[in-house]
This record gives C-alpha cells, structure tokens and sequence, in this order.
C-alpha cells in the first residue's frame, strides 16, 4: 500500500486502543501500511475528546485533524453541505432540521454524524481510504456514485491484509492484544491468526 492520506473513524480508533491503553499498536500499523492518518473535527471533538491515546498523537503530530476552516472554502462549501444532509437522511430516514445551528454546529447522538462528516470528508478531499468499525459507513459509501467511492476497512480487513506483509513490525502478540475488544469476533481474529506471515 503507498503512503497514502487515510480517514480513521471513532469505533476503530478505539478498537485498536482500547485493551492496551497506548498508541504503540496504532503506531505499528500505520507504519506497516505506509498510511497518514486524518480524522475529522467533528469525530474528534465529539467523539475522541476523552480518549488520551488520541490526543497523544494529536501532539506528537502523528494524527492530523482535519478543521472545517481548513478544507472547507466558497468552493466547495456548497456541495459539501448536500453531502451531508443526503447522507444524513439516507442513513436516518428523515430530513435533519437546523435549529439555531448548521451543518457544522449540529450535535445529536445516534444519527451517525461521525460517520456522515468522514464520507464527507473523504468526497471533498478525494481521499481515498477510510478506515472504520461502524457496518454503516459502508452502506453509506453505496450511495456514492462507484467512480467516486472510497475504500473503506474495518479492523478485519486491515489487519488481513497486514498479516500476510513479509516484513513487518505487528506481531502476532501484539494482534492478540489489540482483538480484545469487546464484540470482537473470534472466528475471523482465528482465520487472520492462521495466514500470519512471520512472529
């Protein structure tokens, strides 16, 4: 994989730092896939704020937040809104209603807003890969046209294709360690185990 500017969402940030409480594996497996993660403000702020391993890497500047100010302009502000408030009503069945707010002020729980502000993020800056945990960001990605859509890989996927890398710095113990989340799924977690390349 080149080194290649990757969206990373809530559930697989934590996901992968949940158990061990540091950024070392997150560390590892960005490095293993040549990958300069992004997130974006709003899952950040909202969703990351109370995670330390976020903000740790946020200062050492090993996870760049993307700010609306800094990649929204006159340009672009426009289809970015209709973005957003399509897939917001794809992915909650209704029209959202401002009140005393826009799309970058809106705050509500459960309308998949983190997910919705990452697609978004990813059709404006045509970046190309999104890593996430939530199984309806990839249904969100279907409503974008297929010229268009991003990869998107959950912690499987990723870590599938990590597995079989000849020379890497993840280990099969630090794989362990990171699958210990909560809901894991542990016949998947055995068929990755059975195709690791190396320690």
């Amino acid at each position: 994989m080149s080194k290649n500017i990757t969206i990373i969402d809530c559930d697989f940030f934590n996901h992968i730092t949940e158990t061990s409480k540091n950024t070392k594996h997150f560390e590892d497996l960005i490095s293993d896939l040549k990958i300069v993660p992004v997130m974006h403000e709003y899952v950040y702020f909202q969703e990351m704020i109370l995670n330390k391993c976020a903000k740790k890497l946020v200062n050492d500047g090993l996870l760049k937040i993307e700010k609306f100010d800094e990649f929204i302009n006159d340009e672009n502000e426009e289809e970015y809104v209709r973005f957003f408030e399509s897939f917001y009503h794809y992915a909650n069945g209704k029209n959202i209603q401002y009140i005393k707010n826009d799309y970058k002020t809106y705050r509500r729980s459960r309308e998949n807003l983190g997910e919705i502000h990452s697609i978004c993020l990813a059709l404006i800056k045509k970046y190309p890969i999104l890593l996430s945990d939530d199984s309806g960001t990839k249904r969100l990605n279907c409503k974008v046209e297929k010229k268009n859509q991003i990869v998107i890989k959950n912690i499987y996927d990723v870590y599938s294709d990590i597995a079989i890398m000849e020379n890497k710095i993840s280990t099969k113990e630090s794989f362990d360690d990171v699958m210990r989340f909560e809901g894991v799924n542990k016949e998947k977690t055995k068929m990755i185990k059975q195709k690791w390349i190396g320690r």
